[in-house]
């Protein structure tokens, strides 16, 4: 149900957008996209299972690959890579270690809200998070049933490229532990930092904006 509401909750985002499409430039439209790198800070932890939220660092992977609807809003498939480390010492950590890699496949939008700052935003509902160390005698330990909120603003400070700053919270409702799938909860948040190059068809005013600086003397 949670998965549907955040679509849905997109879908209703964009639409004062699609029904005005004839408010810009005609050639508004058309393949775009972002390519982005990230640090961040949360925790992890699944009360469910006994595994207390914990510090975890994460390098991440971003990608929005979409359609320009218009001069404003961006929409189409998202994707992102984790790499996370765990902070916490064992000691502090019921002695596991939650370190592992993550894929999240979902929908993401992006907003221009002027010439220089745009918010992206995701919904993320396909994925796993695989453990480097079993906390089982298990070797295929993980989380999956992914649903996951992802939200970013974006300074573009020269050309294509932006500085990211964000937020983003992942529940995972299955812990598969010793070769069984577990209804359990975990989740997930992390406070990011990030770097993204924006590809792909741009708007009126960052074409105008870039033909004005190729004309000055």
């Amino acid at each position: 149900m949670l998965k549907v509401l955040g679509m849905a909750l997109i879908f209703f985002l964009l639409q004062p957008s699609l029904g005005s499409a004839n408010d810009g430039p005609q050639d508004a439209s058309g393949f775009a996209g972002t390519l982005g790198v990230s640090w961040g800070y949360g925790q992890l932890g699944s009360n469910d299972m006994g595994l207390k939220d914990r510090a975890m660092s994460a390098a991440s992977l971003e990608a929005l690959a979409g359609y320009r609807l218009n001069s404003r809003w961006i929409i189409g498939g998202d994707l992102n890579c984790r790499f996370q480390s765990q902070l916490a010492s064992l000691s502090d950590a019921d002695g596991t270690n939650l370190k592992g890699r993550a894929w999240l496949i979902g929908l993401g939008a992006q907003y221009q809200i002027d010439e220089k700052w745009r918010l992206q935003t995701a919904v993320e509902f396909l994925g796993r998070y695989d453990f480097d160390k079993p906390t089982s005698n298990a070797e295929d330990d993980h989380l999956a049933a992914p649903l996951g909120f992802r939200a970013k603003a974006q300074h573009l400070f020269r050309d294509q490229w932006s500085l990211d700053a964000g937020l983003s919270y992942t529940r995972w409702s299955t812990f598969h532990v010793g070769g069984t799938d577990n209804s359990k909860l975990s989740s997930q948040w992390m406070i990011e930092v990030g770097l993204s190059y924006h590809f792909g068809t741009t708007s009126p005013t960052q074409s105008t904006n870039e033909n004005e600086k190729e004309s000055r003397p």
